[in-house]
């Protein structure tokens, strides 16, 4: 019987630790679970992009006279101005007159689109993350 008793460890197993703690792992289960359940109904959010291309018509031949700007300054500058809160209040114009919800703000627009313009190809990319698809798609097209 000596024998015995040495072989039995005095570490429990993991089932009597779980059964030992069986309230610690149930809140434990039941706070995952609901971590779940929050992280799976988050709302969604719809982004849309709008590229368009831009050319400095100083240097399309149309002007004789020389310019001092370099022609990648006339993208940024119109990526600026797509930015500008009065590019944003027109939008906030358009978006009333098609009827899309009018819960956006001036400020929402410059804070929450992204302009990206690439002095190379003389793009500008419009997006917009907004609740709706419908929302996103209006917005970046009214810009």
């Amino acid at each position: 019987m000596h024998d015995n008793q040495q072989n039995q460890s005095l570490e429990p197993t993991v089932l009597g630790a779980a059964w030992q703690y069986r309230w610690l792992v149930l809140f434990l289960a039941v706070a995952f679970a609901g971590l779940g359940w929050l992280y799976g109904s988050r709302s969604e959010a719809w982004t849309a992009t709008s590229t368009i291309t831009v050319e400095d018509p100083r240097t399309s031949g149309v002007f004789d006279q020389p310019f001092a700007d370099p022609p990648e300054r006339y993208v940024l500058s119109q990526g600026e101005i797509a930015g500008s809160r009065t590019v944003a209040k027109k939008t906030l114009d358009i978006l009333a007159a098609t009827g899309v919800d009018g819960s956006i703000a001036v400020e929402d627009i410059v804070q929450d689109v992204a302009i990206v313009a690439d002095q190379d190809s003389g793009q500008i990319a419009i997006i917009y993350t907004a609740t709706t698809e419908a929302q996103a798609i209006a917005v970046v097209n009214a810009l």
